[in-house]
């Protein structure tokens, strides 16, 4: 059994790691526009609604008829009569409701470009956080083996009595916290790579491109347009205005048409004829007033909804503007100083190492400090990043 699990394993390592992908951010997108789940589910209610479009004209049912209601005392058989009865609603309903039908085809049209917009958005932050802990772990597997030197150092100079225990607690509490930080940032990572495999509907735990993390560019916009998110609303409360009109349409008279002829019973001298009917709506005035109403009060709230969504919008891209701003003011820092400062430190370290001028636990705090430098650099980095991609989504530059 032990001999079996072994061999399973090593037969599933490689398909592990074939399983990792380096990918691009734009293949990585495209992916996920063609695959997203979002998508089609979108494409379904738009379908339904194409095809409700269709069904919008309603044609009441044709009615076939047989009486025989004029009996008089001298004619004990009456009049039998054949005919066709037909209802017709007002001509303006059937428009009133292919328009409406035109209104949900077009919400589900816009939602798909919203939909894009929120998918470019969600993958960008996923990946380019994912980008950023992939360099994190970088930097900590960097800082593990300094912490490795450093416990394997005090552990002999322990051994050989030169330091007391504590050093080499020290050493060792430093390097075992090092690796549960490892621990967590695979987590992380793992995290990351399923977010992007439910957005791309894939099984695949892709990986950045091997390169540094970029500085992402940015456009401050005066005037960002319509967002596609409140391009969706507007066409909502089209829709419901539609719906309000049908409403009204329906409060209109309706019409029928009766033909009959007595020409089908084989009689000789058939009696023909037709009758034309006007339906009106004489009761339930006050119901259908109210519904209409309702509808019309009902685009009100919409549109004030739309107003404070439109004014809680510009809010946020000025907030995520001033995100980006207050994150470049750092990143100027350790581009302009902070970086090649912590590269002079680790220079100079070394060479007072080899020269003997300090020891090995100077030059672990000196590396130490330098790579810190680093780490806090790239957490300004993401930072940035990812208030610049919440800044181009809101302005809608994707």
């Amino acid at each position: 059994m032990k001999n079996l699990i072994k061999i399973l394993i090593i037969f599933s390592f490689p398909t592990l790691i074939s399983a990792q992908q380096n990918i691009g951010i734009d293949e990585l997108i495209s992916l996920a526009v063609g695959n997203n789940y979002q998508y089609t589910l979108n494409d379904a209610q738009l379908r339904k609604a194409e095809l409700d479009r269709k069904g919008a004209v309603e044609i009441p049912k044709t009615g076939l008829f047989i009486e025989n209601e004029d009996f008089q005392s001298g004619n004990k058989d009456g009049v039998w009569k054949v005919g066709l009865e037909q209802e017709i609603p007002w001509p303006g309903l059937n428009k009133a409701r292919k328009n409406y039908m035109d209104k949900l085809v077009q919400i589900h049209k816009m939602n798909r470009i919203a939909i894009e917009a929120e998918i470019i958005r969600d993958v960008r932050k996923a990946y380019y956080e994912l980008w950023y802990l992939q360099q994190k772990k970088d930097l900590f597997q960097q800082l593990d083996s300094i912490y490795n030197n450093e416990f394997k150092a005090a552990t002999i100079r322990y051994n050989v009595g030169d330091v007391a225990g504590l050093d080499k607690i020290s050493a060792e509490v430093k390097l075992k916290e090092n690796r549960a930080k490892l621990s967590q940032l695979d987590k992380e990572i793992e995290i990351r790579q399923k977010e992007l495999m439910l957005l791309t509907n894939s099984q695949i735990f892709y990986l950045p491109e091997n390169k540094k993390l970029p500085k992402l560019a940015y456009t401050e916009v005066l005037s960002a347009g319509v967002h596609p998110s409140l391009l969706v609303q507007k066409q909502e409360i089209e829709a419901n205005k539609a719906l309000t009109e049908v409403e009204k349409q329906q409060n209109h008279p309706d019409f029928s048409i009766r033909a009959f002829s007595q020409k089908y019973l084989g009689l000789k001298d058939p009696i023909s004829g037709f009758s034309f009917g006007v339906v009106f709506p004489l009761f339930g005035l006050k119901p259908m007033k109210a519904r209409i109403e309702a509808g019309e009060a009902e685009t009100v709230a919409m549109q004030t909804g739309l107003d404070w969504q439109q004014q809680k919008l510009n809010a946020q891209q000025q907030q995520a503007l001033n995100e980006v701003e207050k994150e470049e003011i750092m990143l100027d820092f350790y581009e302009e100083s902070g970086l090649q400062q912590a590269q002079a430190i680790i220079s100079a370290a070394s060479l007072s190492y080899k020269s003997g001028e300090i020891g090995f636990a100077e030059l672990s705090e000196f590396l130490i400090q330098a790579v810190s430098i680093k780490q806090n650099y790239l957490e300004g980095l993401n930072l940035y990043n990812q208030s610049v991609i919440e800044y181009n989504y809101l302005t809608n530059q994707n």
